[in-house]
């Protein structure tokens, strides 16, 4: 966990980020040496125009959201979506503001190359990531009605996680254990 302006972030979502803004670099400076006319403004101007537009995007669509490791088809979805989302503001910023407004050969490069390098990266890093890594590991002090229902929760939580044992003193804890699970020992084995 990074800790960032009093906020904790994970490294992951870092990464992420880093990912992406590297992925709309390469496809904005493609786009420059290859477009026609790209705008009037600075380069480094429209760049950080389309990479703000597109990370805070992707962070409305929840794609910088590593605990919650959706699919690669919702991935996709969203990545299609957020691009749109995206095309649709940077061209209204373009309209308000033109210095800030590119070209349309220009404009359709760099979403094409931005959806495609992000669609590659985003591959990328869940296959990296995968929801093993992503899972929480819990261990469940006590056996009783508590210990049962965080059982009952591990299937169906939005938050994936995995019971590796429970720790419980009394006596009768060895047949209160939730079926599939371990008991582990008494909670002053837990040093």
């Amino acid at each position: 966990m990074l800790r960032i302006f009093r906020h904790y972030v994970s490294g992951l979502a870092c990464g992420l980020f880093v990912g992406d803004v590297g992925v709309i670099l390469i496809a904005f400076y493609l786009t420059e040496l290859s477009a026609a006319w790209a705008g009037r403004a600075s380069f480094s101007a429209r760049f950080i125009e389309v990479a703000a537009v597109n990370t805070f995007v992707l962070y409305l669509g929840d794609l910088y959201q590593p605990k919650r490791a959706p699919g690669h088809r919702e991935v996709m979805a969203r990545l299609l979506v957020c691009q749109a989302v995206s095309a649709l503001l940077i061209a209204a910023i373009g309209f308000t503001v033109p210095s800030l407004k590119l070209g349309r050969s220009a404009f359709l490069e760099i979403f094409v190359l931005t959806l495609v390098g992000l669609m590659a990266w985003r591959g990328i890093a869940l296959g990296a990531w995968s929801q093993q890594q992503l899972t929480n590991r819990v261990l469940v002090l006590g056996t009783g009605a508590v210990g049962r229902l965080i059982a009952d929760l591990e299937p169906i939580s939005s938050r994936p996680f995995r019971i590796i044992g429970y720790l419980d003193d009394s006596p009768g804890a060895a047949d209160s254990v939730p079926e599939g699970h371990a008991l582990l020992g008494k909670i002053q084995d837990l040093d």
